[in-house]
């Protein structure tokens, strides 16, 4: 017997969609997430949520549902530290440098909070 439960195939988690945003920071910032979560091999979701809850030095602590927004979903994620949190767990899957990739995330959600929407420049509100 080869130890196989006999269950049929293994159901595997879906991988995550990639973000559909225009050029600019928000693509930058929903690319930088979504490359982690590729390179850390497609984690699933209860893992990532796992891993997070586990680590009490994070800044943030997403839910489950935050965290697929903060890598699939086409806006910015409204926490920075949840952004954060998210991408330090799957940098240290993927073997990358967190604290660089944490700098990064931090720098293009400011980018993303601050970029003028196309359209919008030059208008005033009075």
């Amino acid at each position: 017997m080869s130890g196989d439960m006999g269950g049929g195939p293994v159901k595997r988690p879906r991988r995550l969609e990639r973000a559909r945003v225009a050029p600019g920071p928000l693509r930058e910032l929903k690319d930088l997430l979504y490359g982690a979560y590729v390179a850390a091999g497609c984690p699933s979701l209860d893992e990532i949520t796992v891993a997070v809850a586990a680590d009490d030095a994070l800044p943030g602590a997403p839910s489950r549902d935050t965290i697929r927004r903060c890598i699939s979903a086409p806006d910015i994620p409204a926490s920075q530290a949840d952004a954060v949190s998210v991408a330090v767990v799957l940098a240290r899957r993927a073997s990358w440098d967190a604290d660089d990739l944490e700098a990064r995330v931090r720098d293009r959600w400011i980018q993303a909070h601050t970029a003028i929407p196309p359209g919008k420049a030059g208008r005033r509100v009075h």
